[in-house]
């Protein structure tokens, strides 16, 4: 199934849809539980205007994993269908998994998710009247500040371990700071490599880029567009050769660039 949702890319890329959607069909009839597929799927009828079916897609890819529903919130492949409520809904559970996964105020919540503010607010309004999550109140110098967690029965039934409001769950994720140094690092070692055109080390340092197992899932979290442009470029630096390294060059540097530069505003805020 990856090598057709890898083809599905290539015409993604090429802007040619149509094509995109039949060969992403093709890996889900492989395996109805690639998730990725299904997420891709979901953009290309998105692109298609195919709004109901898109919707549909993109569900059923957060059924399987729904980190799925945290991309799909900044993915600029869903403008047709964000206005659409059944869109809406999904802000509901990436929001519902930011509390759970330890993200208990507002600021947090939108740092993590990406969201806006007002769609997060919203999003937490419709939580709090459904009962999947209650507030509280930390107190902050002289004023107070909402606290939002999982409704006790909504936290069994999602696993999450017990734990006190503003205590740390074993599940909690990598600390932001940590994922964004770890970044930062393979930025530098990556670009060193381009800039000596040296076509293994690059591929081998996409590879930090796209393995979930290492930088691949926080990209995937913070800078989906950019890696599914590295997967491309490795995908193509394997099939053309060097050749196609020295001709995007300057593409893949600026890429680079601009990925340290958003980990560099986001480093000065979390420590400040």
């Amino acid at each position: 199934p990856e090598a057709w949702n890898l083809k599905g890319l290539v015409h993604y890329e090429q802007k040619n849809f149509s094509k995109a959607l039949d060969a992403v069909e093709k890996a889900i009839e492989s395996d109805p539980t690639y998730g990725m597929a299904w997420y891709n799927k979901a953009c290309y009828l998105s692109l298609l205007n195919q709004v109901p079916e898109s919707l549909e897609a993109l569900k059923r890819s957060i059924e399987i994993d729904v980190k799925n529903a945290r991309k799909s919130v900044r993915d600029k492949d869903f403008t047709n269908v964000r206005v659409e409520e059944g869109f809406k809904r999904i802000n509901e559970v990436v929001v519902l998994e930011s509390v759970r996964q330890g993200y208990h105020t507002l600021g947090a919540i939108v740092w993590t998710t990406f969201l806006d503010k007002a769609d997060a607010e919203e999003a937490l309004r419709k939580l709090l009247e459904k009962g999947l999550i209650v507030q509280n109140e930390k107190r902050d110098g002289l004023s107070k500040i909402p606290i939002y967690d999982l409704a006790p029965d909504v936290a069994e039934k999602m696993g999450k371990e017990k734990k006190g409001l503003f205590g740390i769950t074993r599940k909690q994720l990598p600390t932001p700071v940590k994922n964004l140094k770890e970044l930062s690092h393979a930025i530098q070692a990556v670009r060193e490599s381009i800039e000596a055109e040296d076509i293994e080390k690059t591929i081998d340092n996409f590879e930090e880029f796209i393995d979930p197992k290492k930088s691949g899932e926080h990209m995937i979290e913070q800078f989906f567009d950019e890696h599914r442009e590295i997967r491309l470029w490795k995908i193509r630096l394997k099939d053309r050769g060097v050749d196609y390294l020295i001709e995007n060059k300057g593409k893949m540097l600026s890429l680079f660039d601009n990925i340290e530069v958003t980990i560099t505003k986001k480093l000065r805020s979390e420590i400040s």
